[in-house]
């Protein structure tokens, strides 16, 4: 699936093959491997395509159907800067930690696997 997304994408804004290895920083036959389905680019590189073109990863390889990246601003939950800062600092936290802040707020903590 990757193969035809990434040509599709690319034919959609009018980008070489070229220009795709530039903005990729891989070489022009790359790009055609991967548009030929003889290889598929490394992770770091994915990203790149996918910053580029504003694709989700998911998009690129197929999982899903839905391009844009999700994120609560795109689904209409706003978040302040101050709630994005709580949401990060509580990521840093111990699991015990985390059960602490859970219970003070009177939530269930995340489950853990």
């Amino acid at each position: 699936m990757f193969r035809y997304r990434i040509r599709s994408l690319r034919e959609e804004r009018g980008v070489s093959q070229a220009q795709l290895a530039r903005i990729a920083q891989v070489n022009q036959s790359s790009v055609a491997n991967w548009e030929s389905g003889k290889a598929t680019p490394r992770y770091s590189v994915l990203l790149k395509i996918s910053n580029y073109f504003k694709v989700s990863l998911d998009y690129l390889a197929g999982r899903s159907d839905v391009r844009e990246v999700l994120t609560c601003e795109t689904v209409g939950f706003k978040t302040s800067e101050h709630e994005r800062a709580i949401v990060e600092s509580y990521r840093r936290l111990t699991p015990r930690e985390q059960s602490m802040v859970c219970k003070q707020l009177d939530v269930q903590p995340p489950v853990r696997r």
